[in-house]
């Protein structure tokens, strides 16, 4: 869940961004082989964002500063449109 669901705010189950959100974690798990945050409570999860301690080290830049933009805990700092996440996996 987004950081934003968790406060149970009936707009966010029909702002796409926490869809982008969703599909970001995926994309991090799909590449680093695991979910940051399996196993953890909100506090910690939210906890995580706020120092944004994330398992992408390893990865190529471009690949951590797209994961980064989409699960960005900030709606407004996001991708804002799926179709603006397609296009910055498509110009890498």
């Amino acid at each position: 869940m987004s950081p934003e669901a968790f406060r149970w705010n009936l707009d966010t189950t029909t702002d796409p961004r926490v869809d982008i959100y969703a599909l970001g974690v995926t994309l991090m798990e799909l590449l680093t082989k695991q979910n940051p945050f399996s196993g953890l409570s909100v506090e910690q999860i939210i906890e995580k964002h706020q120092v944004s301690d994330f398992p992408i080290q390893e990865l190529p830049n471009w690949q951590q500063e797209i994961i980064l933009k989409a699960i960005n805990k900030t709606p407004e700092l996001r991708f804002q449109f799926m179709v603006e996440f397609e296009e910055a996996l498509k110009a890498k």
